[in-house]
């Protein structure tokens, strides 16, 4: 009886897949090819806005503003301290970066809310295509793609109406 359980739930654990090919990073798992770098040394945009894909085609898509607003995410300094500011089309939050790890072509970004210093929010980035400039962030399992703010103009618009 035991050993049907166990198989049981081997199996489950066997099946249960990442849905999607949104690749989550895990940033508490040690790896050699991580190291922590200074926020001082990155070298990517600090304004980033949401694109869409559709058709296999990447569009600036901007919903209606009676909605919700434009994703976006600055990296800056607020209060004097480095700081990602998270806007979620409705409201903003910002966090207080203090740790950046280079985890391969990825970048893991250690945050605390300013009334929280307790818990850690966790942020990363990842190249989805180089040559375009399009990246996913990802936090808390919510995940977007982005390209920088500048590089809104170079993709065919599409304002949703207001109903």
């Amino acid at each position: 009886m035991k050993v049907e359980y166990i198989l049981a739930f081997a199996f489950l654990i066997g099946c249960s897949t990442n849905s999607g090919n949104k690749k989550i990073i895990d940033a508490n798992s040690a790896s050699d090819r991580s190291k922590e770098i200074s926020i001082d040394k990155i070298n990517i945009p600090t304004k980033w806005t949401e694109i869409t894909q559709q058709n296999n085609e990447w569009i600036y898509y901007k919903p209606c503003p009676n909605i919700r607003g434009l994703f976006t995410i600055d990296i800056t300094k607020i209060n004097n301290q480095d700081a990602i500011l998270d806007y979620t089309g409705l409201e903003g939050q910002w966090y207080a970066i203090k740790k950046v790890i280079k985890q391969g072509d990825s970048l893991i970004f250690r945050t605390v809310l300013p009334y929280d210093t307790l818990s850690t929010v966790i942020f990363s980035i990842t190249f989805i295509d180089r040559t375009k400039n399009i990246v996913r962030w990802n936090r808390d399992r919510r995940t977007y793609d982005y390209i920088p703010t500048k590089d809104s103009i170079k993709y065919k618009h599409f304002s949703q109406l207001c109903l």
